[in-house]
């Protein structure tokens, strides 16, 4: 049976894929506060049902997750990635923004291709929203609500590079044809 740490959020959520057997004892409180952030997060959306994908993390597990930063709020539990079933990231985004960031007690709230990542601190949050951008030195880019794309996700680069291989077929069988086509017309002389 998981241990409850709020009504809708588990010790074993907190747990999935952490690298933990159990919560460190000096990190619970930030997890209780990083759920109750995640239960204000629930209402927001309406209720809607809230998957964790990741929550706490060892600074082992940390240093071997792509992306992730060295001062990840996941090492302290105060960093969550979630999905929200029948919304996409942007939408999670959106509503969130809408009501207000700092009023939830986000401190940084950051829209990926797949997820959003979720992250408090003890004292006030900056209530920042972010999207992830490669193409920029830090990574990330200031969200906007008509803004762009996330740039740089697994996912978003994976089928940025399919859909070029794709192109790139496209114009290698259409040299091949029009050089069929020049041979063709060279016969006909």
């Amino acid at each position: 049976m998981a241990i409850a740490i709020t009504p809708h959020f588990t010790e074993a959520e907190v747990l999935k894929d952490s690298g933990a057997k159990q919560i460190p004892t000096q990190l619970l409180n930030g997890i209780r506060a990083q759920a109750q952030v995640l239960e204000a997060v629930r209402t927001t959306i309406g209720g809607k049902p809230v998957t964790v994908t990741s929550w706490y993390r060892t600074p082992e597990k940390n240093a071997k997750t792509p992306g992730s930063s060295p001062r990840s709020p996941h090492m302290v539990g105060r960093g969550t990635d979630i999905k929200v079933s029948g919304m996409t990231p942007r939408q999670v985004m959106t509503a969130l923004n809408n009501v207000g960031l700092q009023g939830l007690g986000i401190d940084q709230a950051i829209e990926y291709a797949t997820h959003v990542h979720i992250g408090t601190r003890e004292g006030s949050a900056r209530g920042q929203a972010l999207i992830r951008d490669i193409t920029t030195e830090t990574g990330y880019s200031p969200w906007k609500p008509d803004g762009k794309a996330p740039v740089g996700t697994e996912e978003s680069t994976a089928k940025g590079a399919a859909k070029a291989m794709g192109w790139i077929a496209v114009a290698a069988a259409a040299v091949e044809v029009l050089s069929k086509l020049l041979e063709a017309f060279k016969g006909i002389r």
